[in-house]
């Protein structure tokens, strides 16, 4: 019997790798020919040619396909492929502002329907990394938003250096966007001043739509050794407008939740540690800002908890 078990795990096994190297063939033979040139029309070497994939089932009826994403290392573009028979193209888009440089894809369902969204970021030469979020609609990639206004076409993304969070314990996946940016110094100064600005993007009709700046952005980590306070600050436009405090605990999937943590805002203690155990999720709370503000955190129990906590404003 153990030896049946044996071979039929390395039947499952080679299986496996027979379709990973099949999606890959798929891959590589449909790579766009648009990139396959540079802005002289000269041949851009192999060497410059890459690709990264998944596989998944876009259209929740068990089939899968391949999600793959393509730079030259100036431009990038978005296919969805079968991998059935000889494999197909079946949809790809080309965004005049991606840039070609590493790029990687995933799949979230952002709005828990079972049908995964495709995400797909790429490294750009300075700054955080650029982000698309696609539907897959069955024939076509859809840009979910949200869509850059200077952008140079329908598929000019507004979105840098995301991170996805259910914001509201629905099941449904926010976004938060890092921009940052550089602007004049105040003399005398040696250097610009960079500024950062986290903005919350919320599903609303199968698009993306902006649901207001985040005065605070924070995750913390449960380390090893002693629980540790950590402290960040952080200053407020608009003190007086009414803010809204979120603690998402653990991660999306439920893991790396704090059975155990303290909140402290301006050195009022603002969520406790009775507020926290495995199956709370989400923690909102309505709180008072000032225009300078300081935020202490402190994680107990195991190592490897992780809480985020958002200062937003009131709906």
């Amino acid at each position: 019997m153990k030896r049946w078990i044996a071979f039929h795990a390395l039947l499952i096994m080679a299986a496996s790798s027979a379709l990973a190297a099949s999606a890959e063939s798929v891959v590589s033979r449909f790579f766009p020919p648009a990139l396959t040139v540079d802005n002289l029309n000269k041949p851009v070497p192999i060497k410059s040619r890459h690709y990264t994939f998944v596989l998944g089932d876009l259209n929740h009826d068990g089939t899968q396909l391949i999600c793959a994403v393509y730079w030259n290392e100036r431009d990038g573009a978005v296919s969805v492929l079968s991998p059935v028979g000889d494999g197909s193209l079946i949809a790809t888009v080309s965004p005049a502002d991606m840039p070609g440089r590493s790029g990687k894809v995933q799949l979230l369902d952002f709005d828990n329907d079972g049908r995964p969204e495709i995400v797909v970021t790429m490294d750009q030469l300075r700054g955080p990394s650029a982000a698309w979020i696609y539907k897959w609609t069955g024939a076509a990639l859809q840009l979910m938003g949200p869509t850059d206004p200077e952008g140079r076409d329908a598929y000019s993304s507004d979105l840098a250096d995301p991170t996805f969070l259910d914001v509201d314990g629905s099941g449904s996946i926010s976004v938060i966007d890092h921009s940052w940016g550089r602007g004049p110094c105040v003399q005398p100064c040696d250097e610009e001043q960079v500024f950062v600005q986290y903005r919350l993007f919320q599903l609303v009709n199968g698009n993306f739509k902006p649901s207001g700046d985040i005065d605070c952005f924070k995750q913390y980590l449960r380390g090893t050794g002693a629980p540790q306070a950590q402290t960040d600050s952080f200053s407020a436009t608009d003190p007086a407008a009414p803010r809204q405090l979120v603690v998402v605990n653990g991660e999306r999937d439920g893991s790396a939740r704090a059975s155990s943590a303290r909140v402290v805002l301006n050195g009022q203690s603002v969520v406790g540690s009775s507020s926290f155990n495995q199956k709370v999720g989400v923690i909102r709370l309505p709180v008072a800002l000032a225009a300078n503000n300081t935020l202490t955190v402190t994680i107990d129990g195991k190592p490897g908890a992780t809480v985020t906590v958002l200062l937003l404003p009131s709906k």
